[in-house]
């Protein structure tokens, strides 16, 4: 059977065949750098956020007192289950860059347990961290509610927490957190006391977020 094309016709396919292979080659090259780059990405973010909320500026009386429940174990479970693109029609929506951007604005996320909230709000937090890398001036304290863990379940435990990360952003944090250990050196502070403390901290701060999941 006499195949119904010319030598140079199957060489011409050939030829555009090979050229289609190689531009799906080079694509397929630029995604898996973009994957890459993704993941890098949040790797650094996840450091920073180690970096952030991690109490070692604080001496170790302040430390023992305050006993904040920590908070970056829930944003890197959150994180696992992340895919890459998660939550990016929330962090660029009207409604969040408002947020970012409004002084005394207000953001508010509701649905059922188990719609993925928690996930979206490390999305969140990872999004915020990098809009405080232009400022330095910016503090940036987060807590999750959970129903796994009872160091986590009320308000004194959110407010030690956000105290916490908040003070450790501070260069002098160490003088405004021993004047409250001071007052209150053999007990747990009050959630009114913590109340107060953390206002003090928020006005040492140009901006400060803070983001709470499972309220």
């Amino acid at each position: 059977i006499a195949y119904p094309f010319r030598r140079s016709t199957l060489q011409k396919l050939d030829e555009d065949i090979n050229e289609v292979v190689s531009h799906l080659s080079l694509g397929l090259q630029v995604l898996q750098q973009m994957h890459i780059g993704t993941l890098q990405d949040d790797i650094e973010d996840t450091k920073a956020i180690l970096d952030l909320v991690r109490a070692s500026q604080n001496s170790i009386d302040i430390c023992n007192w305050l006993k904040a429940p920590d908070a970056s174990i829930n944003y890197n479970e959150a994180c696992k289950k992340k895919h890459p693109g998660t939550g990016l029609w929330l962090v660029k929506g009207t409604s969040f860059t408002s947020w970012l951007e409004k002084p005394n604005s207000f953001l508010w996320l509701y649905g059922f347990a188990g719609c993925g909230k928690s996930v979206l709000c490390s999305t969140a937090i990872q999004h915020t961290l990098r809009h405080r890398r232009s400022n330095p001036r910016i503090g940036l304290a987060f807590f999750f509610f959970t129903f796994n863990d009872d160091t986590k379940q009320d308000t004194s435990a959110m407010l030690r927490a956000l105290v916490s990360q908040l003070s450790s952003q501070l260069n002098d944090n160490d003088a405004l957190l021993s004047r409250w250990h001071a007052s209150y050196s053999n007990a747990m502070p009050p959630d009114h006391a913590l109340m107060d403390c953390l206002h003090e901290l928020v006005r040492k701060f140009e901006h400060t977020y803070i983001i709470l999941d499972a309220l």
